[in-house]
C-alpha cells in the first residue's frame, strides 16, 4: 500500500498508544479529466459578480464585478481552473443567458477503476 504510512508509537493522553495507518495527504483531482457543461464566457464576453455577505447595495460596485471571456487568457476562468492548483478559479456562467445555467454540471473522472468482489 503505497498510499499509507503505518504510525506507531505517539500517544493520546486519554486512549495510550495509537497504532494505525493513515493515508497521505494529496490531490485526488490532480491528473484527472474535468468537464462543465458552462462556464463564464464560453458564448461571449460576459459580466460576473461576485456577492458579500451583508452587502445591502444593489447594484454591485464596479470594483466587485469583472468581466470573463474564454478567447482571453487573462479573462478566462475554464474549469481546468478549479483542480490545476493555480492562482485561478473556474467560474461559473451568469444567469443572463437565461434559466439554462441556474444548474451547470461538473464531471470529473479519475482514470480510475474500481471494483469491488463479494464473498
Amino acid at each position: 500500500m503505497q498510499f499509507l504510512h503505518f504510525i506507531q508509537g505517539s500517544r493520546n493522553a486519554f486512549s495510550g498508544p495509537q497504532v494505525g495507518l493513515f493515508p497521505s495527504v494529496f490531490n485526488l483531482a490532480e491528473g484527472a479529466n474535468i468537464h462543465s457543461n458552462a462556464t463564464c464566457g464560453d458564448h461571449s464576453s460576459e459580466v460576473f459578480c461576485k456577492l458579500e455577505l451583508n452587502s445591502y447595495r444593489l447594484p454591485p460596485s464596479s470594483h466587485e464585478c469583472a468581466v470573463c471571456d474564454l478567447t482571453e487568457p487573462s479573462k478566462a476562468h475554464p474549469i481546468q481552473s478549479a483542480v490545476d492548483g493555480g492562482d485561478t478559479w473556474w467560474q461559473a456562467p451568469s444567469l443572463q443567458f437565461g434559466s439554462d445555467y441556474h444548474f451547470v454540471t461538473i464531471t470529473l473522472d479519475f482514470k480510475q477503476v474500481c471494483q469491488s468482489q463479494s464473498n
